[in-house]
């Protein structure tokens, strides 16, 4: 087992430092970026607006059970609500969500072209296919996750205030001023920081999995369902160590 592990991590290693090299055709990367940025952001965007608001919804009314006391004002709702979205429902709960969606896309289609020993004939013709293939879904995930997430925090936000304002659960406006109330920037750096960590994580886990596949279209399944897995484990112990190190 642990042989396997440190096998897999001496691989992992590998391939990341052959991604970073320097691309062989800049205008080819460039149309394999535009490419993933449309399955990393805009396929999976219809899903997180979806799931956000009703997530925000659901966290106005669990709030404001927690805090109904007549010595609490009603604002607080507002203000629990959007300290739990930025520091972990959001960039954690979310970046699961992501991982298990973008995730699964990436690592069958990387084992897809593995199987159909597409890489081994790029490899044939001298190009790097690490840069080639998994760069291109590690930059646009840099870049197109944490904007995913910004929307989801912003409609998470427009999906509690639209709960208060259609059944009038705690005033509108109150929880518009919880919103507002005692807003400090440590919870953006720590939703900023958490964004940008979590989508290397992703790309890079994702792409291995599927740039290591061998096998059958079966295998393959198994292979990108083991990478969401996967994906889930590393997340929630990356969100330990950079929550205690960051409020430390």
């Amino acid at each position: 087992m642990m042989k396997r592990f440190f096998e897999d991590l001496g691989a992992y290693m590998i391939m990341f430092r052959r991604m970073l090299r320097r691309p062989e055709n800049f205008g080819m990367l460039w149309k394999r970026f535009i490419q993933s940025c449309y399955i990393v952001g805009v396929q999976t965007l219809p899903i997180i607006i979806i799931i956000s608001f009703c997530m925000g919804m659901v966290m106005v009314m669990v709030c404001e059970k927690m805090i109904d006391n007549p010595v609490v004002p009603p604002y607080m709702v507002g203000m629990v609500t959007r300290e739990i979205l930025l520091l972990e429902l959001t960039p954690t709960g979310m970046s699961a969500l992501i991982a298990c969606v973008v995730g699964f896309r990436m690592t069958f289609y990387v084992g897809n072209l593995k199987m159909n020993e597409q890489v081994d004939a790029l490899e044939t013709m001298g190009i790097n296919t690490a840069s080639f293939i998994v760069f291109p879904f590690v930059l646009a995930s840099f870049i197109m996750i944490p904007c995913l997430l910004i929307i989801s925090i912003i409609v998470s936000l427009l999906g509690g205030w639209f709960l208060c304002y259609a059944t009038n659960l705690i005033p509108a406006a109150q929880y518009l001023i919880g919103l507002q109330f005692n807003f400090q920037n440590l919870s953006v750096e720590m939703l900023v920081i958490k964004s940008l960590i979590f989508s290397i994580l992703i790309s890079t886990i994702a792409g291995f999995c599927g740039y290591s596949f061998s096998g059958t279209v079966k295998d393959l399944s198994k292979r990108s369902t083991y990478s969401i897995t996967l994906n889930c484990i590393v997340l929630i112990i990356f969100d330990y160590i950079i929550t205690s190190f960051i409020l430390q």
